[in-house]
């Protein structure tokens, strides 16, 4: 029995056995379980998931996309270790805002919270998704989902693929 291909509405990937909410919980999982490399992506991927499919954010809770694109920019600014500062100081008491490193800082971030964050608007279809995040290693399908060998690469062209959608840079 062949499997129906359908689209995702959201994003536009092309699901067999799996949904994108599919591929969300198993990534989660690796996230949760704190496995090298994947546990110190994990805002950066609750962010990339949630940019391209807002229908899942919680009800009431709308408002939160700029903190998501705050990630996505704080990431094409100072990589995932200025992300997982981003976190430490949401997590300390809320970050609502940022400011871009200055000329000279050799890739700091400097945070603050005197506005709300603008969010453009999506202006094109994503390149990337989280199927593409998941990808199987050719090398070895027998090892399931989101490989480690290429992980971070995928994750960096699926916030490219995001930032392109919404008018940042070129499509990944």
């Amino acid at each position: 029995m062949n499997a129906i291909t359908t689209t995702c509405p959201e994003c536009g990937a092309q699901w067999d056995d799996m949904t994108c909410a599919d591929y969300f919980q198993e990534l989660l999982a690796l996230d949760h379980r704190d496995v090298h490399p994947f546990g110190r992506f994990h805002g950066l991927n609750v962010a990339c998931y949630l940019l391209q499919h807002p229908s899942e954010i919680p009800e009431g809770q709308q408002d939160q996309i700029g903190s998501l694109w705050q990630m996505l920019t704080v990431y094409l600014s100072g990589g995932i270790e200025a992300v997982n500062d981003l976190e430490r100081l949401q997590d300390a008491g809320g970050v609502p805002s940022f400011d871009a490193p200055v000329a000279g800082s050799r890739g700091a971030v400097r945070f603050s919270s005197d506005a709300p964050i603008p969010v453009p608007e999506r202006s094109r279809a994503p390149s990337i998704t989280i199927g593409d995040v998941a990808a199987t290693d050719p090398n070895d399908p027998s090892r399931g989902l989101f490989p480690i060998a290429g992980y971070e690469d995928r994750m960096h062209l699926w916030v490219l693929s995001i930032a392109a959608e919404r008018g940042l840079g070129a499509a990944a």
